[in-house]
């Protein structure tokens, strides 16, 4: 989507993208959750002016450290008649333009809790998986999961209790399409990344390695 390509006034933490590939949007209000982004041309929107809102804070914060002391250093009971305004000011007013900013475009949006989304997906995943395995393996809590871009199967890597290759590529009915290669036999996965379009795996005897995406061997 659109706000892939990041800039460094929009962080990344302002679009997200669900397991099912939706994206959402956090407009970081304290009160608020995520919205659910209806198509391409309403995330072009909402970056753009996310953008601007932001290079709009920056120059402001500039011009607040650069003329807040000069204007003290000029009437010296200026800070401590004041402070507790401009401190409150300083709290509501980015909130506030940044709600009318945004109050249009979030009204045609729905509102979503994705921590609580990812957390049913995630459990419904792992049900879907215990089911198609028939509960064979040790583990079925899911510690971490990537999307494959262009695609609807998941990398996931489970929790241990004991030794068992614990990285997974599954579809999103819990299908296995690959379970991980380990360097050693009695050997288990403690971490994973995704890096420049591989799986970088982590292993408890020390060992980094690159999974095949097609395969699950080490490359």
């Amino acid at each position: 989507m659109f706000s892939k390509i990041q800039s460094f006034l929009v962080p990344s933490k302002c679009f997200s993208t669900l397991p099912n590939g939706k994206r959402v949007f956090h407009p970081g209000f304290p009160w608020s959750k995520g919205y659910i982004i209806t198509d391409l041309s309403a995330e072009k929107r909402l970056y753009t002016k996310t953008f601007w809102l932001n290079l709009f804070f920056r120059l402001l914060t500039i011009a607040i450290i650069i003329g807040l002391p000069l204007l003290i250093q000029h009437n010296e009971n200026f800070w401590k008649t004041y402070n507790e305004i401009i401190l409150l000011a300083g709290l509501v007013f980015p909130v506030g333009v940044s709600w009318l900013v945004y109050k249009k475009d979030l009204k045609k949006h729905n509102k979503i809790d994705t921590s609580k989304y990812i957390q049913e997906y995630l459990t419904n995943l792992q049900d879907q998986l215990r089911i198609k395995t028939n509960s064979k393996l040790p583990d079925y809590r899911i510690n971490k999961y990537f999307d494959i871009p262009n695609h609807s199967d998941k990398i996931i890597i489970l929790q241990y209790s004991e030794q068992f290759p614990n990285i997974i590529r599954c579809s999103t009915d819990g299908d296995i399409i690959w379970q991980s290669e380990l360097p050693n036999e009695n050997d288990v996965y403690t971490n994973l990344e995704w890096k420049n379009n591989s799986v970088v795996a982590f292993s408890q005897s020390c060992q980094t390695v690159v999974l095949d995406l097609d395969t699950g061997r080490i490359v």
